[in-house]
This record gives C-alpha cells, sequence and structure tokens, in this order.
C-alpha cells in the first residue's frame, strides 16, 4: 500500500483503483478504512477514472496515536493523497464524517476541487448528540471489541446488513484504537467549520446522497443544511440506513457514477 505525508508530517496510507485521468478521492466514516468502499466499487465503472482509497489518520495502514485530530488536519490528508495520486484537480467522495472533512477541502483547497459528492455526511456544525464526553468514551470503549461493533453496525443500518457482510466491517472496525474512535468523534461532533465554508466562497457541483432510513443524519436534517452550507447542491434520496456503502451498493454507485459522468463531460 502506498504512502505518502500529510502537511503536519503524519504518514497516510492509499490504495489505488484504475488509471485516470478523472481523480476521485473516497473518504471513509467513522471506525472504518479506505477497505469500505470496495463493495459499491465493485460495481463502479473505473474506465477513465482514478480512484484513490485514503485511511484517515489513525485508521488502517495510517495507525498510529498521538496525533492532531481535526476537522482541517483530515482534510490535508486528503489533499495529500489526492497529490500521491498524480491529482492536480479532483473529485471527493465522503462517507458519514468523511463528507465533512472533504467538504473542508474548500477552505484549504478550493481551487483544487472538481465536483464533491457527500453520502450521509455529517453536518458542519457542531453535533450535539453526538458531541458529548460520555457518548465519546462510550463510543471508544467499543475498542477491541467485535462483538460491540456488531451491535454499532446493527443500529446504523437498522439491522439490514447480514452476518457475511456485516462481520468484516466490525472485525475491521476493532483494529482502531479507543483513542483514534474518541479523538474523531470530538473532530466532526464537536467541531462547527459552518463560517469558514461560507467564506470559502462558491462551491464546486455537489451532489449530497441522503438515506431514507438514517438514524444519525435523515434526509430532513441535510435538506435543511444545504441552503447553509452549499445552496447549489442537488439531493437525492436512496433507501437505506447510515451505510449505503453495503446497504445499497448498486443504487449508490449509480448515482456517484452518473455524477461523474457529468463532471467528465463538462471538463472536456
Amino acid at each position: 500500500m502506498p504512502i505518502t505525508t500529510s502537511k503536519d508530517g503524519t504518514k497516510i496510507a492509499y490504495q489505488t483503483r484504475g488509471d485516470g485521468p478523472l481523480g476521485v478521492v473516497l473518504v471513509h466514516g467513522w471506525s472504518c478504512t479506505g477497505s469500505t468502499w470496495n463493495r459499491m466499487l465493485d460495481q463502479l465503472p473505473t474506465e477513465g477514472r482514478a480512484f484513490v482509497q485514503i485511511d484517515l489518520r489513525g485508521h488502517g495502514g495510517s495507525a498510529a496515536e498521538g496525533l492532531e485530530h481535526t476537522v482541517e488536519r483530515y482534510a490535508e490528508d486528503i489533499t495529500a493523497a489526492a497529490t500521491a495520486a498524480g491529482f492536480d484537480k479532483f473529485i471527493t467522495v465522503g462517507h458519514s464524517m468523511g463528507g465533512k472533512y472533504a467538504r473542508h477541502i474548500r477552505v484549504i483547497a478550493g481551487d483544487r476541487l472538481l465536483g464533491q459528492v457527500a453520502v450521509a455526511p455529517t453536518p458542519s456544525c457542531c453535533v450535539e448528540e453526538e458531541a458529548d464526553e460520555e457518548t465519546i468514551a462510550r463510543m471508544a470503549s467499543n475498542a477491541g471489541n467485535v462483538e460491540a461493533m456488531m451491535g454499532v453496525l446493527a443500529y446504523i443500518t437498522n439491522g439490514a446488513l447480514s452476518e457475511e457482510i456485516a462481520r468484516p466491517l466490525a472485525v475491521e472496525a476493532a483494529t482502531i484504537t479507543g483513542e483514534v474512535l474518541a479523538a474523531s468523534m470530538r473532530a466532526f461532533a464537536r467541531e462547527d467549520v459552518t463560517a469558514e465554508l461560507v467564506a470559502a466562497g462558491e462551491a464546486p457541483p455537489t451532489i449530497v446522497i441522503g438515506c431514507a432510513d438514517d438514524p444519525l443524519y435523515s434526509p430532513a436534517t441535510l435538506k435543511a443544511r444545504i441552503p447553509i452550507e452549499n445552496p447549489k447542491a442537488k439531493l437525492s434520496i436512496i433507501r437505506s440506513g447510515h451505510d449505503p456503502l453495503h446497504e445499497a451498493p448498486a443504487e449508490l454507485a449509480a448515482l456517484i457514477d452518473n455524477f461523474l459522468s457529468d463532471i467528465d463531460a463538462a471538463a472536456k
């Protein structure tokens, strides 16, 4: 797995699929790694596209302790992986907290963005129900516990995933340390970066993909945030809980494929 260096010196691992020229960086959510995109990517055409699956700091091949976990640092990880993959300009596809971190590239390197796909994204504001230390400590205590992570998956997907699909995800989630689980939650739940987004000016073409049965970020929540975060973003809804990458990979792949095709056509 290739390794690059983020702005603060943190080593960031990533894997690639396809050979471009359209560059796409896929950004995972909480307790995941870049490999969480594999099931959906298997149904997404790769011709003319290069996909980068990043392991954010502290996760997977980028595992390390004592790191700084902030929205900006995560956004720097994403741009570092894009640069290492040879992308001057690129598209991001971010899920959950990955959507919030990818969105922040508008603040630190907006001129490099061709477009953004936000899948069940964490809002740019503080998420109060996930921000208190008791909740963070409880979620971080699941570190190393596969069965506890199975319970988390069952909650966010409304029990929609089979054992065959869910267990490997839980095993992967259990490899992430409690320190990183807690620090990443503090970043996505406590940091309000809305003012910085607004100050960054016009956003690139964006599609927000909401999930009809999402217990975390409902379609109504996403719809309310769009006028604040990106008034020109388009909202699409699919039937899924919070993890459409595994609950509805074909439907998700179709929406992303159409968006990438539109961006590619507009660039030619």
